[in-house]
């Protein structure tokens, strides 16, 4: 395991269990605003735009909401594993301060940098 301390792993720990309930609430919620606009609806020509424009950004969330929650996973599976804090490329410490930021973080600062490039 990295060189987090137990208190700052606590910390990190309690982060992403309360990040995967609120992603999850978001999911579900989200979920009920990207179903299908019903063509059938007798409602006029923009409503029906903006239903739909609704419905594409909800969708655009949930695909959003559903990878961050993919992350958080990989996360606490990290935790169960003892190699949380470990760049998943390098095998470096991420460090408790970019932890902080983005708990979720699978690769250290450098490594990210290099896969945006």
């Amino acid at each position: 395991m990295s060189e987090l301390t137990e208190e700052q792993l606590k910390t990190l720990e309690a982060r992403l269990l309360k990040m995967r309930e609120d992603v999850t609430a978001r999911v579900t919620a989200v979920g009920e605003q990207g179903r299908p606009v019903d063509l059938g609806t007798p409602i006029g020509r923009l409503a029906r735009m903006d239903a739909m424009q609704v419905q594409q950004m909800a969708r655009a969330q949930r695909r959003r909401d559903e990878t961050l929650l993919q992350m958080v996973n990989a996360a606490l599976s990290r935790f169960r594993h003892g190699t949380y804090g470990e760049c998943l490329r390098c095998e470096e410490d991420i460090g408790f301060e970019r932890l902080e930021i983005s708990p979720e973080s699978a690769l250290c600062r450098a490594c990210r940098q290099s896969t945006e490039s």
